[in-house]
């Protein structure tokens, strides 16, 4: 039962879930600036918790037996979990973390397009290479340090569309060629696991039979391609909601356009600034 409620993911999550009610809350008010969260922010950033422990927790005991639970599990906590944190946290909170030069310059570099959405897809395929993956399963301390490091990888990924500080986003049409070309740097590693003729992995060599002839090859198969539906689903989504965004905007501009020209262009010309 305690393999199955995962004890030690359960607390992280509750004091994950401790500080941003005191960040956003008691603590907060005492911050210059602070606003009051909305219950929508605090609801979306509760739900990202959930899939961080649903992803970690209960289902971390079929991850050890199941190549396409552990995959399920990456896809989950790595793809969908950050978007919910973003989207939960207040901008006044963000603007207050990261209110030093020295802070603001770390984050600017780790959360720059080309670095973060190179370094994301990097270290998912790194960690996906069956020698990598080996060594770092056969060593626990070192697989749960390097599970943290993709999921801040991942945080760093999403920032540039879902940052808090809307002025630190890109602009919808760069958002649009973002998730292109991340996508498309995650489809090796989705095709490698796929077609490979054989199971990649050792821990997950011999599997217990869900039906008869389920082999290792086919769960490994199974999860390319949960991952692949998860990562299109996923960017899709988002997809969608840029193009609405950005649509409904060029239609805003035009009827300015119509009425008041010289408004237009100035709302058309605003620049986006970085962190």
């Amino acid at each position: 039962m305690n393999s199955l409620l995962s004890p030690a993911v359960l607390l992280l999550t509750v004091l994950l879930a401790v500080l941003y009610f005191a960040a956003v809350g008691p603590f907060g008010r005492r911050t210059a600036g602070a606003e009051p969260t909305s219950l929508k922010k605090q609801t979306l950033f509760v739900i990202g918790l959930l899939l961080l422990y649903l992803g970690y927790g209960p289902g971390n005991h079929y991850a050890q037996t199941f190549f396409s639970v552990y995959v399920t599990q990456q896809a989950i906590v790595n793809i969908v979990t950050p978007i919910f944190f973003l989207l939960g946290l207040p901008t006044w909170l963000v603007r207050s973390v990261f209110r030093t030069k020295s802070s603001r310059l770390l984050l600017r570099v780790v959360t720059f397009p080309p670095i973060a959405m190179v370094l994301f897809d990097s270290l998912f395929s790194l960690f996906h290479l069956p020698s990598v993956f080996d060594s770092l399963a056969e060593n626990g301390h070192l697989y749960e340090i390097s599970r943290i490091f993709l999921l801040l990888a991942a945080c760093c990924m999403w920032w540039p569309i879902f940052t808090p500080v809307k002025e630190w986003r890109l602009t919808d049409i760069q958002k649009i060629g973002y998730l292109v070309v991340s996508g498309l740097l995650l489809f090796p590693i989705s095709m490698f696991l796929l077609f490979a003729d054989a199971p990649l992995f050792t821990a997950y060599q011999t599997i217990p039979e869900l039906y008869p002839g389920y082999t290792a090859l086919d769960d490994q198969q199974l999860g390319a391609i949960i991952l692949k539906v998860c990562q299109i689903a996923t960017y899709a989504a988002v997809f969608f909601s840029v193009f609405t965004s950005w649509y409904r905007k060029e239609d805003s501009l035009k009827a300015t356009d119509a009425v008041d020209p010289a408004a237009s262009k100035a709302a058309a010309s605003m620049p986006q600034h970085r962190p």
